[in-house]
Order: structure tokens, then sequence, then C-alpha cells
């Protein structure tokens, strides 16, 4: 089930050395969304920006009309530009999308679809949807190991499980792996920065992480209030995959908050009120 053209949706982009690209990858954002005739915004927040990304964001807002542009002095990373972002938006569909990779903008159609769908057991729509990068071919060695695992868990357990869509990676389908077991998220890309979410669980509670490690954080936060979660496997791209910043997990792991401590709980403030 699609979104109908008066939900709309708020589109996410940070930006940082991106120069001229920026136009284009504008252009492809805004013109899927027009095709898929649904209201939009597409807020541009320059993450320590260049003067080529400032001269092609200002290109850029001039002729998009749906373009606005938020701006950090210097580079703070995604969970500081959701930060920004998300007192702007407009819509209660808020995606964001890093263009450090090349992700297909068609592939948000898959995404507005999902967070509609509703569990038959528990009657609840997913909070967040997040994608899956594919596209290139896992190693011999690991393809076999796989289908060694992939056998026991079938036949000592009785799980199924499905082949690796793609290879991340060593290093990243262990932090998958640990981001399971350490954070209950059961994500195959916990990286992947093309993510959906509704504003109303973004804003439930604070987000810490400046960086990458965002991602995880704002699923786990998810997990533990109990909201659904989705993950759709996105356009294969050969593409190597960038790098990313987990430097502040260690912080958000001592430290975890589930609510704003400058904003006091309803059932305070109604309590209050009723005083005076």
């Amino acid at each position: 089930m699609s979104i109908t053209a008066n939900d709309g949706v708020s589109i996410v982009l940070p930006v940082h050395d991106l120069g001229p690209k920026l136009g284009e990858v504008v252009t492809a954002w805004a013109g899927t969304l027009r095709k898929m005739k649904t209201d939009f915004e597409i807020l541009c927040v320059l993450d320590g920006p260049t003067e080529a990304d400032m001269a092609a964001a200002d290109k850029a807002a001039a002729t998009e009309p749906n373009l606005k542009l938020l701006k950090h002095e210097s580079k703070r990373g995604i969970g500081a530009v959701l930060r920004t972002a998300l007192p702007e938006c407009r819509f209660d569909l808020v995606a964001h999308v890093v263009p450090n990779y090349p992700y297909t903008a068609g592939d948000l159609a898959v995404f507005l679809d999902r967070i509609q769908n509703k569990d038959e057991r528990l009657g609840m729509a997913p909070a967040l949807v997040a994608g899956c990068r594919t596209g290139r071919p896992v190693p011999a060695f690991w393809k076999a190991l796989g289908v060694v695992y992939r056998g026991f868990l079938r036949v000592a357990l009785g799980i199924p499980s499905e082949p690796l869509p793609g290879w991340l990676g060593f290093g990243e389908h262990l932090r998958a792996w640990r981001v399971w077991f350490v954070y209950g998220v059961p994500f195959q890309d916990p990286n992947c920065g093309m993510r959906l979410y509704r504003k109303d669980a973004l804003t439930r509670f604070p987000i810490q992480s400046d960086g990458d490690f965002v991602h995880v954080e704002l699923a786990a936060k998810c997990t533990f209030v109990t909201s659904i979660l989705d993950e759709v496997l996105l356009t294969g791209k050969p593409d190597p995959l960038p790098a990313s910043d987990w430097s502040d997990a260690g912080q958000v792991f001592r430290n975890p908050q589930f609510f704003d401590p400058t904003l006091k709980p309803a059932a305070v403030a109604d309590v209050e009120a009723a005083a005076v």
C-alpha cells in the first residue's frame, strides 16, 4: 500500500564535500518523488560545507522549490544532521539518505509500502524501515560456510535462514552480529545510510550519536520501546562500502537516554497545571 499524495515525506540529505554532484542527487530524488505523485520536501543539511558545496546548494535551491537549506559551520555527522533537520520536517514520514553511496531513489517506493503494512498479530506498522545494500558477490569460502551454518540451523534447531543477499565485508558482517547480540537489532546491514522513519518514533527520545552509530542507536531505541522494525533489500550495486564512524558508540552504550531531560513527562505537566 503506497502513501497518498496528501501524506508526503521529508527527505533529509546530509552534505559534506559533495560539490556539483549535489545537484544530481537533488534532481534524482525530486524527480522520483514527483513521479510517485506524493508531496515532499528535501532538507539539505550542509554539514561543514566546502565552497563547492555552497555553490551547488544555492544553484539547486534556485531551481527546486521543495528544497530547504540548513547549515553546520563544521562537520558534525549524520546524527547531528538529524537533530538539526527533525524540527524542520513538515511530514510524518522522514527519510534520510547519506550520499556517500549511490543509493537508488526509486527504492524509496518499497520503503513507503513497507512502513504502511501492519503486522497481522500485533496490529502495528513499522516505526523504521532500513535498507540493506546488495550486489557484491559473497566470496566462495563464506558462501560455503553459510551453507553449512544454515543447514545446522535447519536440522538442529528447526530455524530457517536465508543466505546473505550480498557481501558487505567481513568487518561489516561482524558488526551486524554484534549489533544483534548487544542491542537486539537483527539487521543484516546496520550501517546502511538509507532509512525511513515515522517522525513520532524519532522525537520520543533524544538522538545522542553525532556520527554513523546513530543508525544503530535509533534502531535499538525503537526496539527497546517495542516498535516494529523492517529491512528491505536495495537495488544491487557493485560499489565498495564507505567507512563508518562508531567513535561515540561507547558513550551511548554506557549512558543511553530514552527521554529528553529538558521536557517534563505529560503526567507531571498535567498535575502541575491542575495545581495552578
